[in-house]
């Protein structure tokens, strides 16, 4: 187990994705309030999340 608790993926963000009362697990996210941005994923001094990439999306290139 990498998560520790120390909360700092909510203190520097804030993001509406994590969700930590008392006696509850220290990594509960939200999925639906997530929006895979991967911010907490880099400031997270554990390396204890990740974010699985989502199926290749096609890009059409303008000319």
């Amino acid at each position: 187990e990498l998560c520790n608790g120390c909360k700092v993926c909510m203190k520097k963000l804030g993001c509406p994705a994590f969700s930590m009362t008392e006696g509850e697990d220290p990594h509960l996210v939200i999925l639906t309030n997530c929006n895979g941005c991967g911010l907490c994923v880099q400031v997270c001094p554990r390396n204890a999340l990740s974010i699985p990439r989502k199926k290749q999306i096609p890009v059409k290139v303008k000319k």
